[in-house]
C-alpha cells in the first residue's frame, strides 16, 4: 500500500470534474433552452445556425416590402378607377355628340364638359403618390427591351400590327434637271427621308446616255435620232430609271464651198473717154442626191418623207481698184441668196424584201450682175478686172426620216459656169480693140452619211422596281386610328382606310390609302441603310428606325354591301393601334421580395396623362358627327389602355400575394431548420441532467472512499 499518492482518490476526483463540466453545459442549455449557445458547442452547427438566422431575418423583411409593394399598387389602381370612370363619361359625351339631333351649340357645351374630364385625368396623373413617389406621371417608366405595340380596338377589318414586312419604298430616291454632255458625268445621290442610301452617275457621250454605280456600268442607251421629249424607262438590278430625253442635235446639214477666180481682161487703144458695160453671168446647178436603206423587210404599204431646205448663197468677198491713166475702176461686193425649199415622198409597196430608196432634187439657178466704167488713155492700156473670191456654199438641211432609223446618204454634186460680156455703150474716136476672157467651168462632188445625234437629258429619276423586307427596331409613341369609309373617291368608289397618327401632342399626320391595298407601313429608315451595286444587281439593305406594319383583312368589306355607294366621309368602321417605344432607363421600381441580392422584381407605370392616352384636342373633337366618331374609337383606345395597365398592376399584385405566401413558408422552414440545428432538446437534457446529478453524488462518495482509504495503513502501524 501506497501513501504518497493516492491513485483511487486521483481518479475519482478526475471523474467528477468530468461529470462536473457536463452538468455545467446541461445546466447552460436547460436553463437558455439552446443546444448552440457559444461556438464551442458546434463550431459548424454555429455557423449554418447563423446564416440560417440571416435568411429568416431577410425574408421577414421581404415579406414586409412585398406587403408595402401590394400597398403601393392598390394606391394606383385606385387612381386608374378614377381615370376609367372619366374615361367612360368621355365615351358617353361622345357617342352623345355623334347624333345629329345635336346642334352646334349642343356640341360646344359638350366639348367644354370634355375638355374638363381631360384636365382632370392630367391632374390626377400629377398628383398620384405613395411615400411621395409619383406613380403616374411617367417618373417610375417600365423598362421595355423591345418596343410594345397592341391593337386595342381590331374592328371588323381585323387590323393587326407587327414590326416587320415588305417595304415599298414609294416615290423618287433621286432626280436630276436637263443634262448635255458638256455637263460631264454627274452623281445623283439616292436618297429616302434625308437618309443617303447610295449614289448613281449619269453621263452622256453623243447619242449615248450612261449611268454608272460603284464604279460599275449600270446601263446604257441610245438616244433615237429627232427624238422630241422621249421617254426611256429601264429596269436594272432592283432599281427603275425613268429618263426623259432629246435629240438636240441641228438638222443634219450638208454642204460645201467653192472659190472662183474669174479674170476679165479688156485692152484698148483710144485719146477718148471710152464708156463701157461689162457682164457676168453665173450659172449654178446643184443635184442632191438621197439613198435611205430599208433594213427591215416591209409587208405594208408605207412611205417615206424627205424634208429639205436648199440655200445656195454667192459673194463677191473683195473691193479691187486699179489705177488706169486717169480713170478709177470699183467693183463692189456683192450678196445675193436663193432657196428651194423641198419635201419629197417616196412610196413603198416592197413586201417582205429589203430595198433601197432614192430621190434626186435638182436646182438651177442664173444671176447676171453688170457694171458700167468710162476709161480714157493716151496709150494703149491693158485693163484687168479679176472677180476674187466668188463663192458659193451650198447648204442641204434635212430632216431624217422616222421610218426604219437607218442613216440616210445624201449626194451632193454642183456644176458652175461663168460668162462676160463687154459692151461699149458710147465712144468719141479713135479705134478701139478689147478682149474678153472668161474662164471656168466647175463641177463639185460632195457625199455624206447622216446620222447625226446628239442626246439631252431633260428629267431622270431613280425609284426602287421592288419591295424590300424590312424590321423596325422600334416604333413611335402614340396612337394609330384605322377608319375604313368613302373618303377620296366618287360615291359609288371602293372603300379607302383613313390613317391617323396621334402622338402626346398633335395630329401628326393623316393619310388615306386603298382598302384593298390590305395594309400600310408607317416609319422612318437608319441612317444604316444602303443600296449598292455589286456589278450585276443593287444590294438594297434597308434597316427601319421607328415605325410599324398595319395589315387588314382588305375583303372585310366592299361597297357593294353598302348598296353600291356611300356619300363622302361616311366611316363603316375603326381600329386603333397603341404603340410605346423602347425604353431601357433604370427609373422604374424595385421591389427587393427576397433575402439575397438580385432577389427582387421591376415594375413600372406608363404615363398615363391625357397625352399619352392619345386624348388631346386634335383628337377628343366633338364639333362634328365624324369627329365625334372617330373620338369614340380614340377613347376606346385610352380605355384599353389604362385597362392595360390597371391589369398589369393586378398581375403584379397577385404575384406579389403569392410571393407574401412563399416567403411565410420559405421563413417558416428555415426558422424549423435553425431550431433543429441550435435549440435544445429539452426532453434530451433533463436526461442528462438527472444523469449527470447521479453521477456526481456517487462521484462524490467515492473520492471520499478514496481519500479514507491510507488511514487503513494506521492499523498497520498499531500493529
Amino acid at each position: 500500500m501506497r501513501i504518497n499518492n493516492n491513485l483511487n482518490a486521483l481518479n475519482a476526483h478526475r471523474v467528477l470534474v468530468s461529470t462536473d463540466n457536463n452538468l455545467k453545459k446541461t445546466l447552460e442549455r436547460l436553463s437558455s433552452g439552446l443546444r448552440i449557445t457559444k461556438a464551442a458547442d458546434d463550431v459548424a452547427g454555429l455557423a449554418i445556425s447563423e446564416k440560417l438566422r440571416s435568411q429568416i431575418i431577410g425574408f421577414q423583411a421581404a415579406l414586409k416590402n412585398a406587403q408595402d409593394a401590394i400597398s403601393l399598387l392598390q394606391t394606383a389602381e385606385g387612381a386608374l378607377a378614377e381615370i376609367h370612370s372619366i374615361l367612360h363619361r368621355i365615351r358617353e359625351l361622345a357617342v352623345q355628340a355623334a347624333n345629329d339631333t345635336n346642334t352646334e351649340v349642343d356640341r360646344a357645351a359638350i366639348q367644354r364638359e370634355i375638355e374638363q374630364l381631360r384636365l382632370e385625368i392630367d391632374r390626377i396623373s400629377r398628383a398620384t403618390e405613395f411615400n411621395t413617389i409619383k406613380l403616374l406621371d411617367g417618373s417610375i417608366e417600365p423598362f421595355r427591351a423591345f418596343p410594345h405595340y397592341v391593337v386595342y380596338v381590331p374592328g371588323a377589318m381585323n387590323l393587326k400590327a407587327s414590326l416587320d414586312g415588305t417595304f415599298d419604298l414609294a416615290g423618287v430616291l433621286g432626280t436630276h434637271g436637263e443634262l448635255n454632255e458638256r455637263d460631264g458625268v454627274r452623281k445623283i445621290d439616292l436618297v429616302y427621308g434625308g437618309i443617303t442610301l447610295g449614289s448613281v452617275s449619269l453621263s452622256i457621250s453623243g447619242k449615248t446616255v450612261n449611268v454608272y454605280s460603284n464604279g460599275y456600268k449600270v446601263l446604257s442607251f441610245e438616244v433615237p435620232d429627232e427624238a422630241d421629249r422621249y421617254y426611256v424607262s429601264i429596269v436594272r438590278g432592283g432599281l427603275k430609271f425613268d429618263f426623259l430625253v432629246t435629240d438636240v442635235a441641228p438638222n443634219p446639214i450638208v454642204g460645201f464651198v467653192s472659190t472662183v477666180s474669174v479674170p476679165t481682161i479688156v485692152r484698148w487703144n483710144s485719146n477718148y473717154n471710152i464708156f463701157a458695160t461689162i457682164t457676168t453671168r453665173l450659172s449654178l446647178t446643184t443635184i442632191v442626191s438621197f439613198s435611205t436603206i430599208v433594213a427591215s423587210p416591209i409587208t405594208e404599204p408605207t412611205t417615206i418623207s424627205y424634208n429639205y431646205n436648199i440655200i445656195v448663197p454667192f459673194s463677191y468677198s473683195t473691193i479691187v481698184e486699179r489705177q488706169v491713166s486717169q480713170t478709177v475702176i470699183r467693183w463692189f461686193s456683192l450678196n445675193r441668196t436663193f432657196t428651194h425649199p423641198t419635201t419629197i415622198i417616196v412610196p413603198l409597196r416592197i413586201p417582205g424584201e429589203s430595198m433601197t430608196v432614192s430621190t434626186t432634187l435638182i436646182v438651177n439657178k442664173t444671176f447676171s450682175f453688170s457694171r458700167t466704167f468710162v476709161g480714157q488713155s493716151t496709150v494703149s492700156p491693158l485693163f484687168v478686172i479679176p472677180t476674187t473670191n466668188l463663192q458659193f456654199p451650198t447648204t442641204v438641211f434635212f430632216t431624217m426620216p422616222t421610218v426604219t432609223g437607218v442613216p440616210t446618204v445624201v449626194s451632193l454634186s454642183s456644176a458652175v459656169s461663168l460668162s462676160t460680156l463687154l459692151s461699149f455703150t458710147r465712144w468719141l474716136s479713135g479705134p478701139v480693140s478689147f478682149s474678153v476672157a472668161t474662164t471656168l467651168v466647175e463641177t463639185t462632188l460632195c457625199t455624206t452619211r447622216l446620222n447625226l445625234v446628239k442626246a439631252q437629258v431633260n428629267s431622270f429619276e431613280v425609284s426602287v422596281a421592288t419591295t424590300v423586307p424590312i424590321y423596325f427596331e422600334d416604333v413611335f409613341e402614340g396612337s394609330y386610328i384605322y377608319e375604313v369609309g368613302q373618303f377620296k373617291g366618287d360615291a359609288d368608289s371602293e372603300l379607302d382606310v383613313k390613317v391617323s397618327y396621334f402622338d402626346r401632342n398633335s395630329l401628326q399626320f393623316s393619310t388615306i390609302v386603298d382598302l384593298q391595298q390590305g395594309g400600310v407601313l408607317h416609319g422612318e429608315l437608319s441612317t444604316g441603310s444602303r443600296i449598292i451595286y455589286n456589278g450585276s444587281n443593287f444590294d438594297i439593305n434597308v434597316i427601319g428606325k421607328k415605325g410599324i406594319v398595319a395589315r387588314w383583312n382588305k375583303d372585310a368589306f366592299s361597297i357593294k354591301d353598302f348598296g353600291e355607294a356611300l356619300p363622302h366621309q361616311q366611316v363603316v368602321d375603326a381600329s386603333a393601334i397603341r404603340t410605346d417605344e423602347r425604353w431601357r432607363k433604370s427609373n422604374q421600381l424595385v421591389f427587393q421580395i427576397g433575402p439575397n441580392e438580385g432577389a427582387n422584381m421591376l415594375f413600372g407605370i406608363d404615363k398615363l396623362d391625357s397625352g399619352a392616352l392619345g386624348l388631346i384636342k386634335d383628337s377628343l373633337n366633338v364639333e362634328s358627327q365624324d369627329s365625334s366618331e372617330r373620338t369614340i374609337t380614340v377613347v376606346d383606345n385610352a380605355i384599353q389602355k389604362v385597362s392595360s395597365v390597371r391589369s398589369q398592376i393586378g398581375a403584379v399584385q397577385n404575384r406579389l400575394e403569392h410571393t407574401i405566401a412563399n416567403l411565410q413558408i420559405a421563413a417558416e422552414n428555415l426558422t424549423a431548420a435553425e431550431s433543429r440545428i441550435r435549440d435544445a432538446d429539452m426532453a434530451k437534457e433533463m436526461m442528462q441532467f438527472t444523469k449527470y446529478q447521479i453521477l456526481m453524488q456517487s462521484g462524490m462518495a467515492m473520492l471520499a472512499q478514496s481519500n479514507a482509504l491510507p488511514q487503513n495503513v494506521l492499523q498497520l502501524l498499531r500493529g
